[in-house]
Parts: C-alpha cells; structure tokens; sequence
C-alpha cells in the first residue's frame, strides 16, 4: 500500500482519492470501525479539516504526517489549506484598496474648479476656444506698438 495510489484498501476500511491539489484533498473514506485516517503529508499549520461536512481537529501522526478520527461508516474528509497569513493579507489588501478609492473619491469631489470650467457650465464661450482676431491693419499696428 502506499499513498500515491487512487484507491488505498486498509485492514480496517478503504480509502478513495477524489481531489489531490495542493491547497485542497477530498478524500472518501469507508470504515468498518472508528479509526484514523493518516495522510502521508507533512503536518503543517494552515491546515484546516471537515469530516462528513462537520469541523474536526487535526492530529500529528509520528511526529510528521497529518491524521484526523474518521467515524464508522462511509464519509468525506476535505482538507483545506486556509493559513491565518492568507486570510489577514487579504483583509488589509481589500481596506487599502476601499482607503485608496475613498481617497481617490473625495479629492475629485472636492478639487476646485477652474475659471474655465465655471464658464462653461454657465454657458459662457469656452474662453481658451476663442476665435483669433482678425489681423489688424497697418495704422491699427503701428498704434499698439507705442
């Protein structure tokens, strides 16, 4: 017997594999007696265990592999890894993101508005789209310079 196969007979049960992921193993279990499942993975802290849709507490198996009580009958074990670091990243990623759009939000909101802009929701001409003079004669020229 060994732990890479899809279906594993124990003496006391058997064991069939429905998802091996890195982050996520299913696992259906049918036992002829109350025992434990031992999974030939390291024991790690992140890891977080439900047997037949209810929370169950994760055990060291010699010091190394993780084991979890399995009941009699059949029963799916799921193993999740959910570490804290994840779940308290995530939330301070999510709150910086609100902070920077709050941020972001308010300024524009609140940013003065230009001469230009008053002008035209007042429905004044656009005063930097103002058509050019026409060229002034030569006398007219020749005024402005002194």
């Amino acid at each position: 017997m060994s732990c890479g196969e899809d279906k594993i007979i124990a003496p006391r049960g058997d064991v069939r594999v429905m998802k091996y992921r890195l982050e996520h193993i299913r696992l259906e279990v049918d036992s002829k007696t109350k025992g434990f499942l031992v999974l030939c993975d390291s024991f790690f802290p992140g890891w977080k265990v439900r047997v037949g849709g209810e929370e169950a507490e994760i055990l060291r198996a010699d010091f190394l592999f993780r084991a979890v009580s399995v009941p009699r009958g059949r029963s799916v074990v799921d193993f999740r890894y959910r570490p804290a670091s994840y779940q308290v990243g995530k939330v301070v990623s999510l709150a910086c993101l609100a902070l920077i759009l709050g941020v972001w939000i308010v300024s524009a909101r609140f940013r003065p508005v230009s001469t230009s802009r008053m002008a035209i929701a007042a429905g004044l001409r656009d005063p930097v789209r103002r058509r050019k003079a026409a060229p002034a004669s030569a006398d007219e020229q020749a005024a402005l310079r002194y």
